[in-house]
């Protein structure tokens, strides 16, 4: 699993140049199909583990989360403004790591790939990464490039546990 990690890093860009980053963005879409429910999200990371996170949800409105590199708080039409605590802040530090990839020796206590299948119609590699709370993160790395193409992660929130998989498109751009 690690070497299947480190490929990734290489794939985009190498160890040195991920180290140099200031910040990345990401747009996408969300959905939400037993629900019926689909929107926008936008995530902004920074250097010292900074993040915003909004999501554009049809028929609920706008969710915002962020950390600031010792608080995480979030504002959303269903709960209102939220400081995070206990589990949820730990998680929400856990993800705000921005040199996560980096970070897998420290991030959990084992690693393994569990097989090899299809994801978002490419064929991955299934890894299987047991966190430090015992808690399983899922994360599929393709075949052919080397670069992760997506995740199921199960996270504590104000409602309770959540899964989400999530889908990675090809980086367009060099990190910057």
């Amino acid at each position: 699993a690690k070497s299947l990690i480190d490929k990734h890093i290489e794939a985009t860009g190498g160890a040195a140049v991920l180290k140099e980053r200031k910040s990345t963005r990401a747009v996408g879409t969300l959905s939400v199909p037993s629900q019926g429910l689909n929107g926008t999200v936008e995530i902004v990371a920074m250097r010292a583990n900074k993040m915003l996170q909004k999501q554009s949800i049809n028929g609920i409105g706008d969710i915002v989360e962020g950390f600031d590199g010792t608080h995480a708080w979030s504002n959303d039409p269903m709960r209102g403004p939220n400081l995070a605590t206990g589990k949820e802040l730990e998680e929400r530090t856990l993800d705000a790591d921005f040199d996560a990839n980096l970070n897998v020796g420290t991030r959990y206590t084992s690693m393994k790939t569990l097989e090899k299948t299809t994801f978002d119609g490419k064929e991955c590699y299934k890894l299987s990464l047991t966190r430090k709370d015992g808690v399983q993160d899922i994360d599929f790395y393709d075949v052919n490039t080397g670069l992760k193409v997506g995740a199921i992660n199960t996270r504590e929130s104000g409602m309770g546990k959540i899964t989400a998989t999530s889908t990675l498109p090809t980086p367009t751009a060099t990190p910057t």
